[in-house]
């Protein structure tokens, strides 16, 4: 298949979860002998040459202009036209974007939704006060009811989309996200340690992700006073940036933590192991959400046979399944802390979750089986 995959918000080379996202599901993709154009925001090299990246940075459609908007469709039509593509691929956020392009060019579209916006938007509270956001969310899941066939990265996705926006139920397929399991391997703690200056004496607690308002990361932050109390040694570290970096920062000052924890801000995606490995208990204490959740985090951590504490919502049941983690409600506070002290404090628990999660996602989330997947529902848009 010849698939045109327009994402133009999305920086190419970004360390996002869903730049990542990108780059392991086109470069899969393409390893499957599917010829692959990605229009997106600015470029990086990749080894399979037949993936080709088309930036449109110089336009800032980031910015969200409408000159960007207009630069970026007209961009994807001429590639689109001369490679003679399949079909158009387009991610959520820009989904009303891909329905013009694919009307344009009269090619089916598929979209790919991974979260809600407006569900998103809710919990950040810009859905009351932001007009702008509120339009594109609505244009955006407008578009769900035109598109050729929908992935959805959770069965809470494909439950809104069907009940909420009226979306045939034939039209929609569940893929859950992936797991590059030969860059995220164990690798011995105190090695990782050594290599990231870290201290022997600490029990380490570690979130990777976007500081959004959804991660939760306030709720671990509130909780740690409770862990520090029982476990002195706690040190938690928090790997990624976002635009609550600084207000998570000034919340851990006022409460007197801000010693016992370490944010490191944005690191390179081939990094991220490292911290994951520094760690004794990794963290996604996500503020549930009716579409539920297939955070690239749990995987990633399972992967590095860690043990996991994640929020009871849709999205977590294989670590209770499995017995890869421990499900908590982390907004009642006592509950989030018991989880992290319990696992602190058992050794051998910890490491039996951390080889059960590994052994999981090897079996069930490679990015490989996610791009197969991918590429049946393309098959099958084409052929309709």
């Amino acid at each position: 298949m010849n698939i045109l995959f327009f994402d133009p918000v999305r920086l190419f080379n970004g360390n996002t979860g869903d730049s990542i996202h990108v780059r392991e599901l086109v470069c899969n993709l393409s390893r499957l002998g599917h010829r692959v154009a990605v229009i997106c925001c600015t470029s990086k090299p990749v080894t399979d040459t037949t993936v080709e990246i088309i930036p449109t940075k110089s336009f800032n459609f980031r910015g969200g202009g409408l000159l960007g908007i207009i630069w970026a469709l007209v961009v994807g039509f001429i590639v689109a036209k001369r490679r003679h593509v399949d079909l158009v691929y387009v991610r959520g956020s820009k989904s009303f974007c891909g329905l013009i392009l694919s009307t344009l060019c009269r090619r089916p579209l598929v979209i790919e939704v991974n979260g809600i916006i407006t569900d998103e938007l809710r919990i950040s509270g810009k859905f009351q006060r932001d007009l702008i956001p509120r339009t594109s969310a609505w244009l955006n899941e407008t578009s769900y009811k035109y598109g050729k066939h929908i992935i959805a990265v959770s069965p809470g996705i494909e439950a809104v989309l069907k009940d909420d926006f009226g979306v045939d139920p034939e039209r929609v397929s569940v893929i859950l996200n992936g797991v590059n399991a030969d860059l995220y391997v164990p690798k011995h703690t105190q090695i990782a340690r050594n290599e990231l200056g870290l201290s022997k004496e600490h029990m380490y607690l570690c979130f990777v992700g976007h500081l959004v308002a959804w991660q939760g990361v306030d709720y671990l932050i509130n909780c740690s006073p409770l862990v520090i109390e029982r476990c002195p040694e706690a040190h938690f570290i928090v790997v990624g940036d976002g635009p609550l970096e600084e207000d998570f920062k000034r919340l851990a000052e006022q409460i007197g933590v801000i010693d016992n924890f370490t944010f490191t801000g944005a690191i390179q995606y081939e990094r991220v192991p490292l911290y994951i490995s520094a760690s004794d208990v990794c963290v996604v204490p996500k503020k549930p959400m009716r579409s539920g959740y297939s955070p690239l985090k749990l995987y990633n951590y399972m992967a590095c046979a860690k043990p996991v504490i994640a929020t009871k919502t849709e999205g977590f049941a294989a670590l209770d399944e499995y017995s890869c983690g421990l499900l908590v409600n982390p907004s009642i506070l006592e509950e989030l802390a018991a989880a992290i002290v319990r696992l602190f404090q058992d050794t051998e628990l910890r490491k039996q979750m951390g080889e059960n999660g590994r052994r999981y996602v090897v079996d069930n989330h490679s990015w490989q089986s996610v791009a197969k997947r991918v590429a049946e529902v393309c098959e099958i848009a084409v052929r309709r």
